[in-house]
C-alpha cells in the first residue's frame, strides 16, 4: 500500500466512523428497549396478582405499564447522539422505585427495578458491541 492509498483508506475510515457508531448506538438503544420490555413482563406481569383473604384480586391487570413503554427517542446535540427511554405511565417511576429507602412499600415479591436490571444486563454487552463496531470500521478499506 503506497502513501496515497493509505491516506485514502484512512480518510474513508474517518468519514465512516461517526455514521457507523451512530448506527450501533441506535441498535443498542433498540436493544435496551427490548430488554426493558422483557424485564417488565418477567418482573411484573409474570407474577400472579395479589389477592384478598377472600380470594378476590386486589386489582385488575391492564398491562398499561408495558404498553406505556415508548420506543427509544434519539436526539443529536453537539455531534453527540443520545438515546432516551421513556415510560409514559403516570405511575411508572413510583412503581420502579417502590421498596427503595424513603419510597412507598409494596409486597416485596413485587419489587421490580427493571431499568436498573436492564443496565446490569447490558453493562458488558454495550462495550463489547462498541469495540466490535470500532474494529470493523477501522479494518474496512
Amino acid at each position: 500500500m503506497n502513501p496515497q492509498e493509505y491516506a485514502r483508506a484512512w480518510n474513508k475510515r474517518v468519514r465512516d466512523y461517526k455514521p457507523g457508531m451512530d448506527r450501533e448506538f441506535r441498535a443498542i438503544g433498540e436493544l435496551a428497549h427490548t430488554v426493558a420490555n422483557q424485564l417488565i413482563t418477567r418482573e411484573i406481569y409474570s407474577k400472579p396478582e395479589d389477592t384478598w383473604p377472600s380470594g378476590k384480586p386486589k386489582w385488575r391487570r391492564t398491562n398499561f405499564l408495558a404498553v406505556s413503554e415508548q420506543p427509544p427517542v434519539f436526539t443529536e446535540e453537539g455531534g453527540n447522539l443520545t438515546c432516551t427511554l421513556v415510560n409514559t405511565a403516570v405511575y411508572a417511576e413510583p412503581r420502579h422505585e417502590a421498596n427503595r429507602p424513603g419510597r412507598r412499600r409494596i409486597n416485596p415479591a413485587r419489587t421490580a427495578h427493571w431499568r436498573d436490571d436492564m443496565l446490569d444486563i447490558l453493562a458488558a454487552e454495550i462495550p463489547e458491541r462498541l469495540r466490535r463496531t470500532q474494529t470493523a470500521i477501522l479494518r474496512e478499506r
